[in-house]
């Protein structure tokens, strides 16, 4: 939508075909009760996507962006730990005196280097071990690159990791009235440019016609002068089939996994965090995530919103899951959290699955990385696959959808 948006304000006549029923994709919203939403996945900004915010700032939408300062634990070995500030590091005692000032050192200079393309071929777990410490990969990241990446963990590259520590801040960013916002005020200014939305038309495939491109969707064929793909990479291989074989082959040789998130509506708070990373393998989820400990609990009728995020091969049973099935196999794991939970706690539940959302960033990443112009002549790709060294999130789509909608708009010699 963002490089729908960039066309239409150059004069461009665009469409945008959206699967769903809704726009937004990943931060898609959805109605808990009357006149209330909150995202499928979830969702916030930090103080360094100067991408999005600036988009929201040219929207009108500024006044409803909000800093908050985070309130972030770690469970560990059966207890929770508040580790927002420094003061948290050097109070966490699983790691002692000597490796917590060492923590935060280290934490420190990834936070100031800004060249990333040196750790590009040097293992994640490597370094962290080397400079961390031992006992600090034992205790909090390697657990969490497990818990994040599965059987992949030992293959991740620093520059990945880099990017995590780098670009994060202590304040998190919400919309009031959550991310819907910009998606639903994207779709208004792309219309009023003259632009189309189709709804709920799936694309099933993408050929090229002379030096057009046909769209073969639910809703019958559509020829265009030029398109722009945005969904994962690896359902762009499977519905091009005139893909030339290495660029298809840069797509099929990456490892992609599902997210999942189990979002819980509750008449208590479960804790005092917003974001509790979950360094114990045995927990079925990587992250709780209490969104009414981050924003105001009178924006969902003082009702407490709770997720517990995960990825997973897409052979995974949980992949699977009924929202039934879900909450059944998570539940026991709430009151090792906090012994006073209680099923009765739950007023209800909702548990949404996205396929191909994570990419495994290993070593030879950088080097296979499709280009956002395809071999087909006017076929563009843009995803979240393309955003090395950085982690998806939707500052990163709204750079990357400005970068592919520059490129549409080049005049051809």
């Amino acid at each position: 939508m963002t490089a729908a948006y960039e066309l239409s304000k150059k004069g461009h006549r665009v469409v945008v075909f959206e699967k769903e029923e809704y726009p937004g994709g990943l931060a898609s919203s959805f109605e808990i009760s009357s006149g209330i939403t909150i995202e499928r996945f979830i969702h916030h900004i930090f103080q360094s996507d100067k991408e999005i915010i600036s988009l929201v700032d040219e929207l009108g939408l500024s006044s409803k962006l909000n800093f908050y300062q985070s309130k972030d634990g770690v469970f560990y070995n059966e207890k929770v730990y508040p580790f927002a500030s420094g003061f948290d590091l050097l109070a966490f005692s699983p790691l002692s005196i000597l490796d917590r000032l060492r923590f935060g050192i280290v934490t420190l200079y990834l936070k100031q280097t800004k060249n990333w393309k040196k750790f590009e071929q040097i293992i994640a777990e490597d370094w962290i071990k080397q400079w961390f410490g031992e006992k600090s990969f034992d205790v909090v990241w390697g657990p969490l690159l497990k818990s994040k990446f599965g059987r992949f963990a030992d293959q991740i590259s620093m520059s990945w990791f880099w990017a995590r520590v780098y670009c994060r801040t202590p304040k998190l960013g919400y919309f009031e009235g959550g991310f819907s916002k910009i998606a639903d005020t994207l779709v208004e200014k792309i219309q009023k440019n003259q632009g189309e939305m189709k709804f709920a038309v799936s694309v099933d495939s993408i050929q090229s016609q002379g030096d057009k491109i046909n769209l073969q969707t639910t809703k019958g064929n559509f020829l265009f002068d030029k398109v722009i793909v945005t969904v994962p990479a690896p359902i762009f291989a499977k519905i091009t089939p005139d893909l030339a074989k290495n660029y298809r082959q840069q797509i099929e040789n990456k490892k992609f996994l599902t997210v999942c998130n189990l979002l819980l509506v509750l008449k208590k708070s479960l804790m005092p965090f917003y974001w509790l990373n979950i360094n114990d393998a045995s927990f079925p989820f990587v992250v709780a995530a209490e969104q009414t400990n981050l924003v105001p609990k009178s924006w969902y009728q003082n009702k407490i919103i709770l997720n517990f995020g995960d990825y997973l091969e897409e052979n995974d049973q949980k992949f699977t899951f009924t929202k039934e099935e879900a909450l059944k196999h998570y539940l026991p794991y709430l009151k090792r959290i906090n012994p006073q939970f209680s099923q009765d706690w739950v007023e209800s539940a909702y548990f949404f699955q996205a396929p191909f959302a994570q990419q495994v960033v290993d070593v030879k990443y950088s080097k296979t990385i499709p280009e956002i112009k395809t071999p087909i002549k006017n076929l563009y790709l843009a995803t979240m696959a393309q955003v090395y060294p950085y982690d998806r999130g939707v500052n990163y789509a709204v750079k990357l959808g400005k970068e592919a909608a520059a490129m549409v708009d080049e005049k051809e010699d």
